[in-house]
């Protein structure tokens, strides 16, 4: 790194252009202008030897003519022919012409030595190193600097103050000394600047911000607020109000005559909630209901619902600013619930209250009579099949009739009213409350009650397609009507007479039915004016053909474990036989006696022995009678059989015999295929001859005999 002369430093950068370099591992020293050793303890001697490292450069020219022999004195009379001289400037000699020689003195070890360099034409820029160097003398011509010596000093003091600095200067050689006396402030640095604030802030309410204690002396603080804003104050403590939410880096640079120090915190404004109000209204049980909530201000807050009913839910509005939403609840009962809501954010909270009333809407409004009797005084009847705190409007022939109605019966009725003749009047009755409404418009009749009413039927049974009269009679009435309904699908008979025609004593009304199809009917009549009904019931059977079916089986059965269980169906396409008896004679031995007959049955019986059996089976209704036959084969199942070639091969066209065994099976067909190319499978019945059947085990020989018609193995 080169030497700087001005300062006496090394640096990269000199304030001047008096530098000088050393090789590689040495350091200069200006006290004996020499380069040395880095690990010397001390200023080396220049050095004689030509191999020395100090190389010099011309840095300045000036020519002066020695016109006497002795000393001779050289004074600068104009600015052109003064030579700036710089700390560690060296100043040489050389002659220009003639034989002349500057004077030197012997070298000695208690003087410094000069370096001789030999050089014809000296110039600016010119280096001058050790291949110039002659000899090491001593010159006996000095020079004086111009400019002061520049010495440098530190000194790190540990407390802060006003101090004077004295500094004396004195040379060892002239014997004399100076003191130069100047005065410097000591002030502590500023250490780490910690910014102590709220993390949370109302919009336009004032924060204030204080800075931790820390060390420095008359400091200045540069506060930038994050939104636009900025603050130069000398004090620790200073205030800010934000106009609008968000969240705000907040700066402070302080500096002092010796640095600055930087610290930085984060704030976020909020917006007051402000006016929360909450409404709410009558809801029906089971359906939703919207409960509003409005603030005039407010931001990033949350708002916690209670409904009253043992259930809770929370809302956040923090993405967008929201002052006004709806939110939703359902309600499984009915009652007064006391909703609650509250809302906070980081800077404010604020809470309401409001009453909402859940009820059941009105379901099933009916009159619960349709009239009263003539000539007494009665009232109109009604009732809910639910409904809370209902309210009534009853008109009756378009006059307003109070009611009054029990909550725990739901049973309503009119004031009594005074009795009217024969007629039809007009009812409107209308029930409300805060979630629903129903209406009844119907027509009240003032009507002769029925007396002594009856019904009867000609004949309790019938066939098929045969007529029957059903009659209806009684003493009083009016406004009747009469409805046979005959559960056959066929539509109803009725009969109906004038509100204001009363029923002339003992007349009645009948009604013809023909039932389309076999079976067992209840026919139920009512007959009813608007003071109410009379309820009659008729069971009437009607009996269709029983020779109209077949007789089905599961036959043939096998004859497994000493037994074959047979199943017996009865099939028609038509009307199966109505209250009828059947009897099976099996044909084993067995007869099953009087069964209840029904298309839809499966009647059965276990055969224990093998053979064909003739069942009879015998419908018996009021009626008719007919019998139905099928024939039953109980099978001994095919076992152990056994196929055998004879002989084992044959020549082309001669026969082959094949035999087949079997240990048991009746009624055997059996089924060759010859195995040649046209496939061909011939059937043939069993043939030979009986067995004794008390064996154990027995053969049956059975033989076919085949021609083939080529050279060939067949299987």
């Amino acid at each position: 790194m080169p030497h700087c002369f001005a300062d006496n430093n090394c640096s990269t950068t000199c304030i001047d252009s008096d530098t000088f370099t050393c090789h590689t591992g040495s350091l200069f020293y200006p006290l004996a202008h020499a380069c040395g050793d880095s690990t010397l303890p001390y200023s080396p001697t220049p050095s004689p030897s030509t191999g020395s490292d100090v190389t010099y450069k011309v840095k300045a020219l000036l020519e002066y003519t020695i016109t006497a022999v002795g000393l001779n004195v050289y004074r600068l009379n104009t600015s052109a022919a003064v030579i700036e001289v710089n700390p560690g400037d060296v100043i040489g000699y050389s002659t220009k012409r003639g034989s002349g020689r500057i004077g030197t003195g012997p070298v000695g070890e208690a003087k410094p030595k000069d370096r001789i360099f030999n050089i014809d034409t000296p110039s600016v820029g010119v280096p001058l190193n050790s291949a110039h160097s002659l000899s090491v003398e001593r010159h006996l011509l000095t020079a004086i600097a111009s400019r002061p010596s520049v010495a440098m000093l530190t000194h790190a003091y540990s407390t802060s103050g006003e101090y004077v600095v004295s500094v004396n200067v004195s040379s060892h050689v002239a014997g004399q000394w100076q003191q130069a006396v100047t005065a410097t402030r000591v002030s502590d640095d500023v250490n780490v600047t910690v910014i102590v604030s709220p993390e949370f802030a109302t919009t336009n309410v004032s924060v204030n911000f204080t800075l931790q204690p820390h060390s420095g002396e008359n400091l200045e603080y540069t506060v930038t607020f994050g939104d636009g804003q900025s603050l130069e104050t000398t004090d620790k403590v200073f205030r800010h109000k934000y106009a609008s939410r968000g969240q705000y880096n907040v700066t402070v640079s302080v500096a002092s005559t010796h640095r600055t120090s930087v610290n930085s915190t984060v704030i976020t404004v909020q917006d007051e909630l402000r006016d929360l109000k909450i409404a709410g209204r009558a809801a029906a049980v089971g359906d939703s209901t919207s409960i509003q909530l409005d603030v005039s201000a407010g931001s990033d807050y949350v708002c916690d619902f209670d409904t009253g009913d043992g259930r809770s839910f929370q809302q956040t509005y923090v993405s967008t600013v929201v002052h006004s939403d709806t939110v939703n609840h359902t309600y499984d009962n009915a009652g007064v619930f006391t909703v609650t809501v509250r809302c906070h954010n980081n800077v404010s909270h604020a809470e309401d209250h409001v009453s909402v009333t859940v009820l059941y809407p009105i379901i099933g409004l009916r009159l619960t009579r349709d009239g009263a009797p003539q000539g007494s005084p009665f009232k109109v009847e009604f009732t809910l099949e639910s409904g809370s705190s209902p309210n009534f409007t009853l008109l009756f022939d378009g006059t307003v009739t109070s009611v009054a109605y029990d909550n725990a019966t739901l049973i309503g009725r009119s004031d009594l009213m005074m009795s009217l003749p024969l007629g039809v009047h007009a009812v409107v009755l209308k029930a409300e409350n805060a979630v629903s409404s129903a209406n009844v418009t119907a027509n009240f009749t003032i009507a002769v009650p029925i007396a002594n009413a009856q019904s009867t039927v000609n004949t309790s049974w019938a066939i098929m397609g045969e007529p029957l009269q059903f009659t209806v009679q009684l003493d009083a009435g009016s406004g009747i009507r009469i409805t046979w309904d005959f559960n056959d699908s066929s539509a109803d008979a009725s009969v109906s007479t004038s509100p204001t025609d009363e029923w002339p004593a003992g007349n009645n009304r009948s009604s013809l039915h023909v039932f389309p199809h076999p079976g067992r009917f209840v026919v139920n009549v009512s007959v009813g004016n608007s003071l109410g009904e009379q309820h009659f019931v008729h069971e009437i059977l009607v009996y269709g053909p029983v020779d109209n079916m077949t007789l089905s089986s599961n036959s043939p059965v096998m004859f497994l474990s000493g037994s074959g269980n047979i199943e017996l169906q009865f099939v028609t396409s038509g009307f199966p036989p109505t209250a009828a008896t059947v009897e099976f004679d099996y044909g084993d031995g067995d007869v099953s006696g009087q069964l209840s007959f029904d298309i839809n049955n499966v009647y059965d019986h276990r055969y224990t022995k093998q053979g064909v059996f003739v069942v009879r089976a015998t419908v018996t209704n009021r009626l008719r009678m007919a019998t139905y036959e099928t024939n039953i084969v109980i099978s001994q199942a095919v076992q152990d059989m056994h196929v055998f070639v004879r002989p084992p091969g044959v020549a082309v066209g001669k026969q082959v015999v094949v035999a087949v065994t079997l240990e048991k099976g009746t009624d055997v067909t059996l089924h060759i295929d010859w195995g040649e190319p046209d496939g061909a499978i011939v059937s043939t019945p069993r043939r030979g001859k009986s067995v004794d059947l008390t064996r154990l085990q027995y053969y049956c020989n059975i033989y076919d005999i085949h021609t083939f018609p080529a050279i060939s193995k067949f299987a």
